[in-house]
């Protein structure tokens, strides 16, 4: 049962400081001097229908103890700031697209072994079918960060 909470926290974590990096950089190309439109409703949906309820369900989640829920809460409003702000201090390439792809790669893989732990402690589909959900996004996710037979680096 610990494995269990350990692996829903990192879950949870996961997914929401990843989304919390996202708001940040999408507020960033929505208050740029060249926005598009494009930018400020990617912003204002993401933070709307991504990042407001995911701190609802951070800051609600009864599985984690308070200070774990509100220390999760203020690493998420910081990442998001860091998004925002970029500094000189972080590496360039953590705000390029590959990036992503790999951190949401592993934030689904963590995702679905907590989902598979789940399905073997609980008779129930919903986990498994979680489950099978992540695994799917995280095989996706990593195919898009493959380098191409094409690329220079190779």
């Amino acid at each position: 049962m610990l494995l269990k909470k350990i692996l829903l926290a990192l879950s949870v974590s996961a997914l929401y400081i990843g989304y919390a990096g996202v708001m940040g950089v999408l507020i960033r190309r929505a208050a740029h001097s060249q926005r598009r439109t494009l930018d400020i409703l990617l912003a204002a949906m993401h933070g709307l229908l991504l990042f407001l309820p995911a701190s609802v369900v951070v800051l609600g989640l009864a599985e984690l103890s308070l200070v774990a829920r509100l220390a999760l809460f203020i690493v998420g409003l910081s990442v998001a700031t860091i998004g925002l702000i970029q500094p000189q201090w972080t590496p360039e390439k953590l705000w390029q697209r590959p990036s992503g792809y790999r951190y949401f790669a592993l934030a689904m893989a963590l995702t679905a072994i907590w989902g598979l732990g789940s399905a073997v402690m609980t008779p129930s589909l919903a986990p498994t079918i979680l489950a099978a959900a992540a695994s799917i996004a995280c095989a996706i996710s990593l195919n898009h960060t493959l380098p191409d037979a094409t690329s220079p680096l190779r």
